[in-house]
């Protein structure tokens, strides 16, 4: 079933990098008719509250192929390399 064929729009979480990629990501995500909730790094993914967390339908860590910032950690384990 199509995002366009639900009573309401799914809830995506994106935890981004890089300014640009989050700016496109949501932009994308929005046109497509999904709500979005942003976060740039990991720090500030690992200090959402749990009840925004929770009402993700979907969570999307942005991947992109580059080497992370040095000063990002594990989003997982919220430990530092």
């Amino acid at each position: 079933m199509c995002c366009r064929c639900w009573p309401m729009a799914a809830h995506i979480l994106q935890v981004a990098c890089y300014p640009t990629l989050q700016e496109t990501r949501t932009l994308m995500l929005k046109s497509a008719g999904y709500q979005v909730t942003s976060v740039l790094g990991n720090d500030n993914a690992i200090g959402l509250d749990g009840a925004v967390i929770a009402a993700a339908d979907l969570i999307v860590v942005g991947l992109s192929g580059h080497p992370k910032p040095a000063n990002e950690g594990h989003l997982k384990t919220g430990q530092r390399e």
